[in-house]
């Protein structure tokens, strides 16, 4: 291609220059206009000697190479959760071709911001023998060359995701390894604080800390008298604090109040209170959660109904949210069918996204353990919960 194609770098611009107009691909061109928010970024198409240039804009932005070569372990795991995001994302958009995506991290720009990931794409037909596979392929290589080149990347995160990126595994297997990787990480190493009530477990394997994905909402307190909802209501539970107190103090509180710990393949778990000990039964095992990430709230929605709605409208929804005015009344529903889990939008004005990629309203769309959920700009991650 670099026959057809010649680039020319600035600092706040990269552009092509299209050696024939015939390999100019308009409809990619065209979409590629709406996909700034998708992580590519934007080009504008302008004539240079009677040749096309495509002029790409990265004022705004760092490439993704100096960003991370001396980044710590934190901001580089955020980053390559992004990275993968948008890769996975080109899969679902039939106009825009992983062989014409430039994969080397200089290439590659991030917004420092918010750490948002774009790449480059041209909007070009021509055949250079690039597959999906071979696109995978060298942005595993290239993640793992930044890898060895930053001796601050250490730790079990980074030993895992450098095993994975060797291995033969999907971006899309990776990217959820990721996820479930940060969170028991996260895990082993945060100290709980301020909890009345000691819970202590036998335990086979995984643990999970209540504080990083604690939170169910359990009952209402309406005129003292409770209503219970949930499997988990029976275990704990706390009072809601009265309505008028919240709007007189100007502060959200959770909306899901009642404390838990997760693990995963627990056998024989126990959850003991002052009152002795209870064992939870097979009706009372939850299979997925729903669970903030960076929330300004902690909180974890237990899926334990055929059709779970979510929303902000407290009448309308089994798991509500208050800290994010963006999300709907009724903004989407998780439903359980044949052991599998699926996710609804419900009409939402701000979306409904399963790893970056929005659902079309009522369309249902199956999640596994380890996708993340985004409702408005609020991150969630799929946990899976086994009691046995």
């Amino acid at each position: 291609m670099n026959s057809l194609i010649e680039e020319n770098r600035y600092s706040t611009n990269i552009n092509y220059i299209l050696s024939q107009e015939s390999i100019f691909y308009e409809v990619g061109y065209k979409v590629l206009q709406n996909q700034v928010n998708n992580g590519l970024v934007k080009c504008v198409k302008v004539m240079h000697n009677g040749k096309i240039k495509l002029v790409y804009d990265i004022s705004k932005y760092k490439d993704l190479e100096t960003v991370i070569q001396n980044s710590g372990v934190d901001i580089f795991i955020k980053i390559i959760r992004k990275l993968l995001i948008v890769a996975l994302n080109v899969e679902e958009n039939g106009f825009i071709e992983y062989k014409n995506i430039n994969t080397n991290l200089n290439s590659i720009f991030v917004d420092t911001n918010n750490l948002n990931i774009y790449y480059i794409y041209i909007p070009v037909i021509y055949d250079n023998g690039r597959t999906e596979k071979t696109f995978s392929n060298e942005l595993k290589q290239n993640i793992l060359k930044a890898i060895d080149n930053n001796k601050k990347l250490t730790g079990s995160a980074i030993d895992n995701l450098y095993s994975n990126l060797n291995s033969s595994k999907s971006l899309e297997n990776i990217f959820r390894e990721i996820n479930i990787s940060t969170a028991n990480i996260k895990s082993e190493v945060k100290k709980e604080s301020g909890v009345k009530k000691e819970v202590r477990h036998k335990l086979s394997e995984n643990h999970i800390d209540s504080e990083d994905h604690g939170g169910t909402r359990d009952y209402k307190d309406t005129k003292n008298k409770k209503r219970y909802i949930g499997p988990f209501s029976s275990i704990f539970s706390r009072k809601r604090k009265n309505k008028a107190e919240e709007h007189k103090s100007g502060h959200n509180t959770s909306s899901f109040r009642t404390k838990y710990e997760h693990y995963n393949n627990c056998h024989d778990t126990r959850l003991l209170e002052d009152d002795g000990t209870t064992l939870l039964s097979e009706e009372q095992s939850a299979k997925i959660a729903l669970t903030g990430v960076n929330t300004p709230e902690k909180i974890t929605m237990v899926i334990d109904k055929p059709e779970f709605i979510i929303g902000s409208k407290d009448e309308y929804v089994e798991g509500l949210i208050t800290f994010n005015k963006a999300i709907s009344r009724k903004h989407c529903s998780i439903l359980k069918e044949n052991e599998k889990y699926y996710m609804v939008d419900l009409g939402s004005s701000n979306g409904t996204f399963i790893n970056g990629r929005r659902l079309e309203k009522d369309v249902k769309e199956e999640i596994v353990p380890g996708d993340i959920v985004t409702l408005a700009n609020s991150e969630f991650m799929i946990v899976e919960i086994r009691h046995i």
